[in-house]
């Protein structure tokens, strides 16, 4: 029944397969661009700091630059059981959706009503039911009339458009997989990152919105810095009960139902941050194991790869931006 509320608020798509992205975890990594200092929280998980980073790869001789967005969470007790990061692609409110997902008249919100809002990101820290509004094709049945409907894994990710509509089945007009997945980490204090493949996400939305009144300007949505953001996050502290950290049902009725939102930034009806563009510590190349540092660890895995090349067991190309 919640379903098609859950997902109501997000908006029209259709389906194309991406390349996965990157996810890693952090304690106690260095301040982030956008602190949460109101502690205005009103669920279980409080947003401490955010940070969205655009960053241009080109690999020498590989294939053309691709900028990548780098977006950063920190959060207490623990991570959220699942994001929606939404971003005005072109600074424009002529464009996009009337409100975000944050103005919803869903409780508790509405939260915040930003007008403008062209792309959304919904990321899953863990995995959600497959009775759910964020199942994998809710409400498909197939030729017998058996539900198609499966659930939403951990790490999943998909995009969506906010021009103003009934979503399809939760299945986003691009969507992805973040590897290694974080979870939901406890821990006091905890920081994630996730890298997506942001110039892709922009050409397949302008593609798909092709003809749509609304429709962000392309020129504009290209020069990648000048975009805006907000962020929700979303956390269950019942998912035992529905595996579901976007709605709880409240009721018998479809719109019986209640956000899991905990907390959002930055604060304030319109408000949006920039995006920032990366320096040479956005991404720490030699941490090839993972961690948080780069040491003698990560010299060993070099190590064992040193000396490869075109000539004796030559590096795949996939995968290389990630």
């Amino acid at each position: 029944m919640k379903k098609g509320l859950t997902v109501m608020l997000c908006m029209l798509f259709v389906v194309v397969s991406a390349p996965y992205s990157s996810a890693e975890t952090i304690n106690n990594a260095v301040p982030l661009a956008l602190q949460d200092n109101t502690d205005a929280n009103v669920g279980a998980v409080d947003f401490l700091a955010a940070q969205a980073d655009l960053y241009e790869r080109k690999i020498a001789g590989g294939p053309a630059a691709q900028t990548l967005l780098k977006i950063t969470v920190k959060s207490t007790p623990n991570l959220p059981g699942a994001m929606i990061f939404e971003a005005d692609v072109d600074n424009s409110t002529g464009t996009g959706g009337s409100f975000g997902q944050l103005g919803a008249p869903v409780t508790p919100c509405p939260c915040k009503e930003t007008p403008g809002l062209d792309i959304a990101l919904t990321i899953y820290h863990r995995t959600q039911g497959a009775t759910s509004g964020s199942a994998f094709c809710g409400g498909c049945v197939d030729s017998g009339s058996a539900s198609c409907t499966v659930e939403r894994k951990g790490g999943e990710w998909y995009a969506v458009t906010a021009i103003s509509g009934q979503p399809l089945k939760a299945l986003g007009f691009l969507r992805g997989y973040s590897d290694p997945t974080p979870g939901v980490i406890s821990g006091g204090t905890v920081q994630t990152s996730y890298t997506f493949p942001w110039q892709s996400i922009i050409a397949y939305a302008n593609a798909f919105l092709a003809g749509q009144a609304g429709r962000f300007n392309n020129d504009k949505a290209i020069v990648f810095a000048d975009a805006r953001w907000q962020m929700g996050i979303y956390y269950d502290a019942n998912y035992g009960a529905d595996k579901d950290d976007i709605t709880t049902s409240t009721g018998p009725g479809p719109l019986d139902v209640a956000f899991d939102v905990c907390d959002w930034v930055p604060d304030g009806d319109g408000n949006t941050a920039a995006m920032s563009t990366a320096t040479p510590l956005t991404y720490c190349e030699g941490n090839f194991d993972q961690d948080s540092d780069v040491d003698g660890g990560d010299a060993a895995l070099f190590k064992e790869n040193f000396g490869r090349s075109g000539f004796k067991n030559p590096c795949p190309d996939a995968n290389q931006y990630y």
